[in-house]
């Protein structure tokens, strides 16, 4: 996961050169991610309940991104009152709740990516029968190296 290397982060007083590298892979990674989602959602699908697949996705990554900016939010939030109050000053406090939350994340960030992987399938799939599309249409799965 890119968001280990921000573990260490602002130790330094060249943090953006830290941070920047990464957040650029982090933006081209969930774009190809959401893309994937969300034609992987519309062609399991038939074509009349594609946008209800299409809203669905949106509607549960718009979810998960607050839900889980809330909880890095709750832990950055508790970790560094807690610093403060064993005497650290806000600086450092707020150096050492980044460090805490970027290995949050990172953790979550590698436990969907196992998750994920346990569930990718390689053979092809059938879409439901629709009743205005005609026949059942055998579909592949993304990144079958039979399509």
């Amino acid at each position: 996961s890119t968001l280990f290397p921000y573990t260490t982060l602002f130790r330094s007083p060249y943090s953006v050169l830290e941070v920047v590298p990464g957040m650029l892979i982090i933006g081209l990674g969930i774009g190809m991610a959401n893309h994937s989602l969300l034609l992987t959602a519309v062609s399991s699908v038939t074509p009349s309940a594609s946008g209800v697949a299409s809203g669905m996705v949106s509607t549960s990554l718009t979810a998960g991104g607050i839900l889980g900016l809330a909880l890095l939010s709750s832990i950055s939030s508790m970790q560094t009152t807690d610093l403060l109050l064993a005497g650290e000053v806000l600086p450092s406090a707020l150096r050492g709740a980044y460090r805490v939350v970027f290995c949050v994340a990172a953790v979550f960030s590698a436990a969907a990516a196992l998750i994920s992987g346990a569930f990718l399938r390689n053979e092809p799939q059938s879409v439901p029968h629709d009743e205005s599309a005609g026949a059942e249409v055998p579909r592949r799965v993304i990144g079958d190296a039979r399509s």
